[in-house]
């Protein structure tokens, strides 16, 4: 595969705005990634933070002067209450939904899922909806996903036979209860990996994902779950390994049925790792293509998360090393990969991070809005004092001009 690179010091003409900056108190501090709703809001949480110093979930919503303004929502009590939120999403009600690592009403508390309900005065109300225990079960819930049928599953870092990770699925009851299934549990010493990531899910129901541990080669795998009578079937489409990328993160579908990531090390350029695509055949295997190896340079390196289509088919994505910043670290980039006629695909930078003030590190994947502004968060930077002064991340905002 043909890998051309284009590197510019940010997208020619672009406009970067620091939405929020996160100060590590009331407001939270190390925020994870962004959804949005149909009216334009944004909403996400904080790992730390808030009134009571366990990480809350917060909305942020265009003011009438143009700005923005960041509202928590909820701040979470710790104990019985949750702490230390993992994920949010919404569903087709306005309700959030997530999941925190600690938490909920079983000894020793191994997390829970709740859900906030929006009320009167723009307020919100918490439940629990389902609470995790001990005993070869999912603990520690992480991404969460929901199907067309109100369905919810999600990965859990903890559990199963020897800590390996688990998939879970919660069903809603007529009672309005939740009962859990085990969908699979990834043993640490099997070959298709553990420490499942984040999950997508196809047309027909089955079930997307990555692991960030052991596999074949000890770089992880990409797996699909198939359902069938009593189980799930689990088959690896690719394991992490040094030409492919090691640690595979972050998938999506294209309108063909191609799915496509980043990996977190590996590639045959600095190691600093690589955006993959896998193409289905119809005998049911699927191959691996690279089509970008990260130099760790100005290009970036080290992804965290995986890249998401544009309106033009072109991956935008972002990396928490590489760019041209002066930090502790290199401080990331947002890059956009796009098709080339002969085949191949060019990286253009659309922004390096450069200092701690407009936020450091990204981690969570970028979303676009209908005008192709790119949002997201980033881990360290901005104000705040989170991890030793190096800053409680921000939330921004990257608005292009034509190329």
């Amino acid at each position: 595969m043909l890998n051309l690179t284009l590197v510019v010091g940010a997208w020619a003409g672009s406009a970067f705005t620091v939405l929020h900056a996160f100060t590590g108190g009331d407001d939270g501090g190390t925020p994870g990634g962004l959804i949005a709703d149909a009216a334009g809001n944004f909403y996400g949480w904080t790992f730390y933070g808030g009134k009571y110093g366990n990480g809350t979930v917060y909305k942020l919503t265009r003011d009438s002067g143009g700005g923005w303004t960041q509202r928590v929502i909820y701040a979470f009590k710790g104990g019985e209450d949750g702490s230390r939120p993992s994920d949010v999403i919404l569903d087709g009600k306005g309700n959030l939904i997530g999941g925190t690592w600690k938490g909920g009403t079983h000894k020793n508390m191994p997390g829970a899922i709740f859900k906030l309900t929006p009320s009167a005065g723009g307020r919100w109300k918490k439940t629990t909806l389902y609470s995790f225990e001990l005993g070869g079960k999912p603990v520690g819930p992480g991404d969460l996903l929901l199907d067309q049928a109100g369905n919810l599953y999600g990965t859990a870092a903890g559990g199963g036979v020897d800590e390996g990770g688990s998939i879970f699925k919660l069903t809603p009851t007529p009672r309005g209860n939740w009962k859990e299934t085990i969908v699979y549990i990834f043993p640490t010493t099997s070959p298709e990996g553990c420490g499942p990531g984040e999950l997508i899910m196809d047309r027909k129901g089955n079930l997307f994902g990555t692991t960030d541990d052991r596999g074949r080669f000890g770089g992880g795998s990409v797996f699909e779950l198939t359902p069938a009578p009593g189980r799930w079937k689990l088959k690896v489409l690719a394991y992490g390994d040094n030409t492919g990328g090691f640690f595979p993160v972050g998938l999506t579908f294209d309108r063909s049925g191609n799915l496509y990531g980043a990996a977190n090390l590996g590639g045959t350029g600095f190691g600093a790792g690589t955006v993959f695509k896998l193409t289905p055949s119809s005998g049911g295997t699927w191959t691996e293509s690279v089509l970008y190896n990260f130099q760790d340079g100005r290009d970036g390196g080290y992804p965290g998360s995986g890249p998401v289509f544009d309106d033009a088919s072109n991956l935008v994505g972002s990396t928490g090393a590489g760019g041209g910043g002066s930090c502790f670290a290199p401080c990331g980039v947002l890059y956009r990969l796009t098709r080339m006629a002969g085949g191949g695909w060019k990286e253009s930078v659309l922004h390096e991070f450069i200092d701690f003030a407009g936020g450091i590190q990204p981690e969570s994947s970028p979303i676009l809005d209908r005008s192709g502004n790119v949002y997201g968060t980033t881990w360290f930077g901005g104000q705040g004092n989170c991890f030793s002064g190096s800053g409680c991340g921000v939330i921004y905002k990257l608005t292009p001009s034509p190329d």
